[in-house]
């Protein structure tokens, strides 16, 4: 399989159980270890998708966690409500506008060093050889 995964908005939901617009939210709540987020403590999957089913967003489950009837949940939420927000903001996508450097001469006699110097030394005699 060549290439990213094309996800319609239909497949988003029936695989998180919330729309497009809530995957951030839902991240923040579950948790993304591919990404180093850990999630409220006690939130899982299911829990993160009810919630959010509940209360619309991330914010307003933040709100009404004094209202959630599992101590864990309600706990791992006030405990970590600042970091959630946070996460929210690392798992949301945006677009920027980013300048590619100029395209030069890769320097692998110098990449070489680099590699010899932090004990990467196969890397190191690779490098060294294609740089002849």
């Amino acid at each position: 399989r060549e290439g990213a995964e094309v996800v319609d908005p239909t497949e988003v939901e029936r695989r998180y159980g919330v729309p497009p617009a809530l995957v951030p939210d839902f991240i923040a709540l579950r948790g993304d270890p591919s990404d180093g987020i850990p999630g409220a403590k006690g939130v899982g999957e299911k829990t993160a998708a009810a919630l959010l089913t509940r209360h619309g967003s991330l914010e307003a489950t933040l709100d009404g966690a004094l209202g959630e009837s599992s101590v864990r949940v309600r706990t791992g939420l006030l405990d970590a409500s600042d970091e959630l927000l946070a996460f929210k903001e690392v798992a949301t996508l945006r677009d920027v506008e980013v300048e590619l450097p100029p395209d030069r001469e890769t320097d692998r006699a110098g990449a070489a060093g680099a590699a010899r110097e932090l004990g990467m030394n196969r890397l190191a005699d690779r490098l060294e050889s294609s740089a002849s």
